[in-house]
């Protein structure tokens, strides 16, 4: 049962790497496309939106990437490329650790979708603010998590 556990997670953390790949070459594409609208100066309305959206999308490779290692960490086992210095922060240990690191990227990246979403509305409206109080609920609840602990 144990060997059936890390192989189904195994499992599920190649399918993590290969959503966030997928991501990754989206969102290189998307920042090509921004790139070169405005280096040909293509009649584009907000030429750096695209950009911004593409950040969007590495943050959330990100998250995919941070939710694979954390799994495989967690059920399989250590893995050995993660003991350098450069790599501490990814380094998990907890459940609780996993949640807090993912915690603070799903902020970033509710922020930037935020950004993306006020620079490309043509009229403010209230649908707007519901971003904002996410926001705000979740940094409340990542600085009660993290005085916690």
């Amino acid at each position: 049962m144990k060997h059936l556990l890390r192989i189904a997670i195994g499992l599920i953390g190649v399918i993590l790497v290969l959503d966030a790949l997928v991501l990754v070459v989206r969102g290189v594409r998307e920042t090509w496309h921004a790139y070169h609208d405005i280096l040909t100066g293509a009649a584009v309305e907000r030429p750096m939106l695209p950009a911004l959206e593409a950040v969007d999308m590495f943050f959330m490779a990100l998250a995919f990437f941070i939710v694979a290692i954390g799994l495989v960490q967690l059920f399989v086992g250590d893995l050995p490329w993660l003991r350098t210095d450069h790599l501490t922060w990814l380094r998990i240990e907890s459940f609780g650790q996993l949640k807090l690191l993912l915690w603070d990227t799903f902020l970033v990246t509710i922020m930037v979708l935020f950004v993306t979403r006020l620079i490309s509305a043509h009229e403010l409206n209230w649908d707007l603010l519901v971003l904002p109080a996410a926001i705000l609920m979740l940094t409340i609840s990542s600085f009660l998590l993290k005085s916690k602990h």
